[in-house]
């Protein structure tokens, strides 16, 4: 269950979602509800779901919004660093990860990006793209350039001359597919992939749930190209998993606390919201001696001092602290033999073989239970990826 080769099922490709069903509360829903010899699996729909969870269950969504994050190029000139220019008949450039300030605010100016042709992109060189836009490329990062935009801000420039990244797999890029391919909870831009667990609750199953008595918190962690990283080492717990970067708001903890001693479940909506509540018990760890004193002296000093207390973090980094919301980064990697601390069970899709996400699932399932899971909806043909169907893995006992 430590191998890569372990995860690479047969997945035809006819199971890979080209778009959304509509409405989308309508895609099929596994559910995987747990005994105490396994998993009892049965078939819903999304639409299922207000009767599918318990009264005063705290869902926790990613209210981050995908932006225009592929930009591209006809005919574009280019002025090299050495002052020679040239014509990029035909390329783009790729936005794969925005940076941020101390307050946790995204850089407007400058930005991670990947570039169709290596020539045009390296460090020194200008993409005009108008009249009065250019960008500049500054230097190699570990994903890619840092790019330096000029004469427009990040968001202008994204919105006006940008496309919707959808992922490879998917052939539709249709102006429609785009805009499906965006959640209901979106609020922060600032992800390239959408938290596509979110794709399944339209605006009325989520007046549904809240008539249910079902409450939602939110967390906001901005998807970047790093979710996409494939696994190279054979042995999966080799792989170091990309940091991410995560904003939540401090009434947070209070939110869990209170839920957890009542005993009220909470469930998350897609791996990137398990992942970062997962990583909360070691955050509230590194700061809990300070901040109750930081609540009440919001002075940089106090924020340095927690930050400073927070570098030992085995996969955890504080990024910011402000009066009302901690932003830090987390590379928190989910798989066999990992035991979940917070959460009760998790909405998610189905993913692709391979993937950190599927590994993410069968750690939280146990690795047998997982293959059992995707074996029956293979069977039972479920649409795969972003697109697809989803599963709703439920660890709460009556």
């Amino acid at each position: 269950m430590y191998t890569l080769s372990s995860y690479q099922y047969h997945l035809p490709e006819h199971y890979i979602a080209q778009s959304p069903v509509k409405p989308a509360h309508d895609s099929k829903l596994l559910l995987c509800k747990y005994n105490n010899n396994g998993f009892n699996l049965s078939d819903h729909h999304s639409y299922n779901l207000p009767e599918l969870l318990a009264p005063n269950t705290l869902l926790i969504a990613n209210n981050s919004q995908v932006f225009a994050a592929r930009i591209p190029l006809h005919n574009t000139k280019i002025i090299l660093s050495s002052g020679e220019e040239s014509i990029l008949e035909s390329g783009e450039i790729f936005i794969v990860r925005v940076l941020f300030h101390e307050d946790g605010s995204i850089d407007q100016t400058h930005c991670i990006i990947r570039g169709s042709d290596k020539k045009h992109f390296k460090p020194g060189s200008k993409i005009i793209i108008s009249d009065t836009i250019y960008g500049y490329s500054k230097e190699f990062v570990d994903d890619g350039i840092v790019r330096e935009i000029h004469g427009t801000t990040l968001e202008h420039l994204c919105q006006h001359y940008g496309d919707y990244p959808l992922p490879p797999y998917i052939t539709d890029t249709s102006e429609e597919n785009q805009q499906l391919y965006q959640t209901s909870f979106g609020k922060q831009q600032g992800s390239v992939a959408t938290p596509t667990a979110g794709l399944h609750f339209t605006p009325e199953l989520r007046n549904k749930l809240s008539e249910q008595g079902i409450k939602r918190s939110e967390i906001t962690l901005h998807v970047g190209i790093g979710t996409f990283a494939p696994v190279v080492s054979e042995d999966i717990r080799d792989h170091e998993l990309h940091a991410e970067t995560i904003t939540i708001s401090y009434s947070l903890f209070e939110t869990i606390y209170h839920h957890k001693q009542h005993n009220h479940p909470l469930i998350t909506i897609g791996t990137t919201s398990t992942r970062s509540i997962e990583s909360l018990p070691q955050l509230y760890q590194l700061i809990r001696e300070d901040i109750g004193n930081y609540l009440s002296d919001s002075c940089r000093a106090r924020r340095d001092t927690i930050s400073q207390s927070c570098q030992n973090s085995d996969f955890l980094l504080i990024i910011s602290i402000n009066s009302d919301t901690i932003t830090f980064s987390s590379r928190l990697f989910i798989y066999p033999g990992y035991h979940r601390i917070l959460i009760d069970g998790i909405i998610t899709n189905f993913h692709l073989p391979g993937t950190t996400l599927v590994m993410l699932v069968a750690g939280l399932m146990e690795f047998d239970n997982w293959i059992q899971s995707y074996h029956h909806a293979l069977e039972n043909n479920y649409r795969f990826a972003s697109f697809g169907d989803a599963m709703f893995i439920d660890f709460t006992t009556p």
